[in-house]
């Protein structure tokens, strides 16, 4: 990251919107107007929601040190008093990412909730990608919530 590169910092997405508005577990009316209740296309929507949560900091295999990078050179900005607050506005904004995190978990969780294949071979490649999903998901919680508390800690020894 170069010094100065604020990319890093995402308003909170539409996902929170989205969220809000329908669940992922919600049925939806297709061009027939017809309700569908399809666990595949249910977790297909999942996996895009999470694609775009997990979008601002790249494969969640590498947000640990991502993280970290990101909060090192937030603080160095704001030790040379480039930008005040600027290790408060990357916590606000990862702490609105994780509460999207979660919302997406929670909705996860409901996608076989649906109307699921006959073909027992579908069904267990649902199974393990649901399960994929909900790893990818527990995985990034854990990294934010991981980050989230080592600041807290820096921040409290600090003061």
């Amino acid at each position: 990251m170069k010094e100065g590169d604020t990319s890093w910092f995402t308003e909170p997405s539409e996902i929170s919107l989205s969220l809000q508005n329908r669940d992922v577990g919600d049925s939806e009316e297709n061009n027939n107007g017809q309700r569908n209740n399809d666990a595949p296309e249910r977790l297909v929507q999942a996996r895009q929601y999470m694609q775009t949560w997990t979008a601002p900091y790249g494969n969640v295999g590498n947000w640990p040190a991502r993280l970290h990078e990101i909060y090192v050179e937030a603080k160095k900005e704001e030790e040379a008093a480039r930008q005040p607050h600027t290790v408060r506005d990357w916590y606000t904004c990862l702490h609105h990412q994780l509460l999207e995190g979660e919302a997406i978990l929670n909705q996860a969780y409901m996608v076989l909730d649906g109307d699921l294949p006959t073909a027992p071979e579908e069904v267990r490649a649902l199974f393990r990608e649901a399960g994929d999903l909900l790893g990818t998901l527990h995985h990034g919680l854990s990294c934010m919530r991981t980050c989230l508390t080592f600041v807290d800690y820096e921040i409290c020894a600090v003061t």
